[in-house]
């Protein structure tokens, strides 16, 4: 495993000095039980890394390490390791964190030192749950503390607003440094099915999975996508050395303009498909920026069964809602996902 090692240092006048590191966890250290735990054989190397490990679209956990060292006539020194976990909701602007210490170690002057464990967020509006001050001996009878945040929104659209913090951590109420946190964002467009606004991390790119497996209920248009993955050039339209991509963008303003491209290309296949009850189905799908009407033709149409055709489109837009996926607007691009297809 690669160590990744952040120095952060302060020095204050007079016979006290301390200097405060974050560094990757030596030691795996225990998350919160609401989230996959941040150790053992269920963290990658990732929860030990500077950035931290973002497990889905809704939760991020980090594991660190904090030491003070304390020179002069009175020296002393400490060590913790903690872990910090960050759960969003898609449904809800209510975010929650929790900074557990599950080691510590102090000797000398800092034995029993105060240190107090805070979490400061842009554009957050606190709740009850603020972080805890107590010392040493109390944090490692019980190393947990929460925090509970309710999210800003912003202007525009889609009232898009993004936060960031950082763990806090205060030492006998005099030195203050920053370990290294997260970001997120939020927002309340409202094409997003409940209307509430939610919070997701755009850290993690999630992925979009239909099977072509016998019983699946999007079957046909599964087989269509691999197709369109594994032999492009068998597709239509016919392109030689085509290539479709497996990632995406949303942009709903694109839908109108990729379907007109897409039906021409499916009455050329079978001027007779909507009879047969079949519909259109395309790859990459209309509502993204990769769709038909971007021109390169590096995209598949064909007639499928309709009725399977429908359950994967409720599929994406289900895939859509739950992941906070946002279209194109005036402020950012439209949100990248993956596209996988299981056999």
């Amino acid at each position: 495993m690669q160590r990744v090692r952040l120095l952060l240092s302060a020095v204050l006048t007079g016979v006290l000095a301390l200097a405060l590191a974050v560094v990757v966890a030596p030691g795996r250290a225990s998350a919160a039980s609401h989230l996959v735990p941040c150790d053992g054989k269920s963290a990658p190397d990732r929860a030990f890394s500077a950035a931290g490990w973002y497990q889905d679209r809704t939760s991020w956990c980090k594991n660190a390490i904090l030491v003070a060292q304390e020179t002069g006539k009175h020296p002393g020194s400490l060590t913790a390791a903690y872990t910090i976990t960050v759960v969003t909701a898609p449904k809800s602007l209510a975010v929650r964190v929790d900074i557990t210490f599950v080691r510590i170690r102090a000797s000398g002057s800092l034995a029993n030192a105060v240190l107090t464990a805070q979490l400061p967020c842009t554009g957050c509006a606190p709740g009850k749950a603020r972080g805890r001050t107590a010392s040493v001996t109390s944090w490692q009878r019980n190393g947990s503390t929460v925090f509970d945040f309710t999210a800003g929104l912003g202007t525009g659209t889609d009232k898009i607003a993004n936060h960031k913090f950082n763990p806090r951590f205060v030492l006998n109420r005099t030195i203050t440094k920053n370990g290294d946190g997260t970001s997120f964002r939020c927002d309340n467009a409202q094409y997003i099915s409940g209307k509430a606004g939610g919070c997701v991390f755009t850290q993690f790119v999630p992925t979009l999975s239909y099977s072509t497996r016998d019983g699946s209920p999007n079957r046909a248009v599964a087989i269509h996508i691999n197709d369109a993955f594994t032999k492009p050039e068998t597709t239509q339209p016919k392109l030689k050395g085509k290539a479709v991509p497996h990632t995406l963008h949303r942009d709903s303003s694109k839908v109108a303009a990729n379907r007109r491209i897409i039906s021409k290309i499916c009455r050329g296949i079978d001027p007779n498909y909507t009879k047969k009850g079949l519909q259109c189905d395309e790859y990459p799908f209309a509502s993204t920026a990769e769709g038909a009407s971007r021109g390169d033709q590096r995209y598949s149409a064909r007639p499928v069964d309709a009725t399977q055709n429908g359950k994967a489109g409720n599929e994406l837009g289900s895939f859509y809602d739950r992941n906070r996926i946002l279209s194109v607007n005036s402020r950012q691009g439209g949100d990248a996902f993956n596209v996988v297809i299981t056999h």
